[in-house]
């Protein structure tokens, strides 16, 4: 993972003005992300789901779609569990497992990755949200990437 890139868009996301909502406790969300383009990544993943948070603990359950020049497409369903320190940017912590299907190369996918993530409200329904991941023995690999996206309170 390019960390000074991810530095970058840490402090973009905190220099966003936001109202003074924040990621209270009992919230969920509605998240769809997709992977910031690198040139030095020929790996992609864009994911559905659903981000709740929970006192200082927080949940996330995806549907994701990885695109890998080297590996082929696969789907994977995604789960993860954490805890959230809350405030106008919030700060996720997160552990997960992957397990999904490759068509390509018809192989079951599997793999964990830590998560760290910001997400803050723009209003009281829509906001922001930035992670990097690292997948673990993804393709008997590690890859780390960078998700931008969009999350809708419900």
């Amino acid at each position: 993972m390019n960390l000074t890139r991810f530095t970058l868009y840490i402090l973009i996301l905190a220099l966003i003005p936001v109202s003074n909502s924040t990621a209270t406790a009992d919230k969920d969300y509605l998240r769809i992300e997709s992977t910031v383009y690198s040139e030095e990544s020929n790996f992609n993943v864009t994911s559905i789901g659903a981000l709740i948070f929970e006192n200082n603990l927080t949940g996330s359950i995806n549907i994701s779609y990885l695109d890998s020049t080297l590996n082929g497409s696969a789907a994977t369903m995604d789960l993860g569990g954490g805890f959230v320190l809350r405030g106008r940017i919030s700060l996720l912590l997160l552990l997960g497992v992957s397990v999904g299907y490759n068509w390509d190369t018809d192989d079951l996918v599997t793999a964990y990755y830590p998560e760290i993530g910001l997400v803050t409200e723009v209003t009281s329904k829509i906001g922001i949200s930035l992670s990097g991941k690292k997948y673990i023995n993804l393709y008997e690999k590690h890859e780390d990437v960078i998700m931008l996206g969009l999350v809708f309170s419900y």
